[in-house]
């Protein structure tokens, strides 16, 4: 190996450059031929229960208990901001919450009270489906200090609005679209699903 990288140094740049074009090349024709072979669909199975109402665990009770203290409150949402470059497809983006939305029960669940074992006590639902919709605001026409200061205040905004924990789904996502290829994702889930 050392024998090739002083071989490699000794070349010209020029022929270095031309050696570094050849490789490029090889290693895009060896990934195009990758993509043409067929790729093994992996399948993921379902959990089998006979249901969809389950206890909640301890953190989830304490979160619970103080929601119901103070069920306007946004202290336990989390929220996060993702600054999006380049073209994309909001219908693609909708098709992979989805997906992600369906392999995780957690982002399908909602808590309410009702009779698990016996007694009345809060439970944990998954709904076996659940329709997210990505809302998309148009910031195109605003200035940069404008479009600044409103992601600001819209990201502001969606993290401090609380959470109905009986309707889902517990986890909420907008999109701004700044101009063509800049947009900001804004994600905010309630603390009690990411336990």
């Amino acid at each position: 190996m050392s024998d090739l990288v002083g071989r490699i140094a000794d070349l010209t740049p020029e022929k270095r450059k031309l050696l570094a074009q050849k490789l490029q090349k090889k290693l895009l024709a060896q990934r195009l031929q990758q993509e043409k072979e067929p790729v093994a669909e992996v399948q993921i199975l379902p959990q089998q229960r006979n249901s969809n109402v389950f206890p909640l665990s301890f953190a989830q009770r304490g979160l619970w208990f103080l929601h119901q203290l103070d069920s306007h409150s946004a202290a336990y949402n989390m929220s996060s901001v993702h600054k999006l470059t380049g073209w994309l497809r909001v219908d693609a983006l909708e098709r992979s919450l989805a997906v992600v939305v369906q392999r995780h029960e957690v982002l399908r669940t909602t808590l309410l009270w009702g009779k698990l074992y016996g007694e009345e006590q809060p439970v944990q639902v998954i709904a076996p489906r659940l329709a997210m919709r990505v809302p998309v605001v148009d910031l195109c026409g605003w200035t940069a200090s404008e479009r600044d200061r409103q992601v600001r205040q819209l990201a502001r905004a969606e993290a401090q609005s609380p959470f109905d924990l009986t309707v889902g789904p517990l986890l909420r996502v907008c999109l701004l679209r700044l101009d063509e290829q800049e947009h900001v994702l804004l994600c905010t889930l309630h603390h009690i699903i990411s336990d």
